[in-house]
């Protein structure tokens, strides 16, 4: 048996909703469409008239999946701080007893909020390399990169970069 439409949308809400508050089911269904999408009278009465377990259970176990998620990402986030607390704890105890001890807190801490940073997207997980060339300093390094080469040399990196004739 194929899946509803309504549930392959993930509109099982907002039909719900509309037939709680009494919508008639070919309202619910004008309601439902959109310009790229229509949403049949009969598609809405068989979600209603015969809702299938099969798909009862699998919108169900989305929801579950993505509440799990949800909950395992912010439990993992407190466990980080938690252990941020600790460090810091022992970064404040070493500071007077072990400056090596604290030196090794101290760069334990750093990764540690360098990890909550990333964690909660407030610091790119990419590489990011920025290059900035200014013209005339790369004028200044080409013009003395070319003086010192060969007459050969510098006739063929002149005609591969364009600019044969120049000095």
């Amino acid at each position: 048996m194929a899946t509803n439409t309504i549930i392959v949308l993930k509109l099982e809400e907002a039909a719900n909703r509309l037939r709680s508050d009494g919508t008639g089911l070919h309202e619910i269904a004008r309601r439902l469409s959109t310009p790229d999408r229509t949403i049949s009278y009969d598609c809405v009465r068989r979600y209603f008239v015969r809702k299938p377990a099969a798909s009862i259970a699998a919108a169900a176990a989305r929801d579950e999946v993505l509440a799990k998620a949800a909950d395992e990402r912010i439990d993992a986030v407190a466990q980080l701080r938690r252990i941020n607390e600790d460090t810091l704890k022992i970064l404040k105890d070493a500071k007077k007893a072990d400056p090596r001890l604290a030196l090794k807190a101290i760069a334990r801490l750093e990764r540690q909020l360098e990890l909550e940073a990333k964690l909660l997207g407030d610091l790119p997980t990419g590489n990011q390399v920025n290059v900035t060339i200014v013209q005339t300093e790369f004028a200044a390094f080409r013009a003395a990169l070319i003086e010192v080469m060969c007459p050969a040399c510098k006739q063929r990196v002149l005609e591969r970069i364009g600019l044969v004739g120049e000095p």
